[in-house]
């Protein structure tokens, strides 16, 4: 995968630099997937996979390249200004939970949902 820089922005108040790129492939494969895209980009430009957030891929029919507009973030508490379908198209359930502070719902042990415990 060939990677080309288009535009980079550096944008400090949400600690992040914000790209435009352009992803050309080659052979008869189909559009590579989100997570491969990511590794491909990361290596080519030496970044750290887990601070990017790849916001956008956009591919033009019957071509073979991608417009993508990613962030790179400086920390992983800066990536708490993304919104979550953005982050859970980038990282696991559980590792958005943690970043946006979601905490799991303790389950009752013995009691049913829904029951009434009246006495008479």
């Amino acid at each position: 995968m060939d990677v080309e820089i288009l535009n980079e922005k550096d944008n400090r108040l949400l600690e992040r630099k914000e790209i435009n790129l352009k992803a050309s492939y080659e052979g008869k494969k189909p559009t590579p997937k989100l997570n491969e895209m990511k590794d491909a980009i990361a290596a080519k430009l030496n970044l750290d996979r887990t601070l990017i957030v790849i916001d956008n891929i956009n591919q033009p029919f019957g071509v073979r390249y991608s417009d993508v507009y990613l962030k790179v973030y400086d920390n992983e508490n800066a990536m708490k200004v993304e919104t979550r379908p953005v982050l859970k198209k980038n990282l696991s359930d559980e590792k958005v939970n943690a970043l946006l502070g979601v905490k799991k719902k303790k389950e009752v042990k013995g009691k049913k949902k829904g029951a009434a415990t009246a006495k008479k």
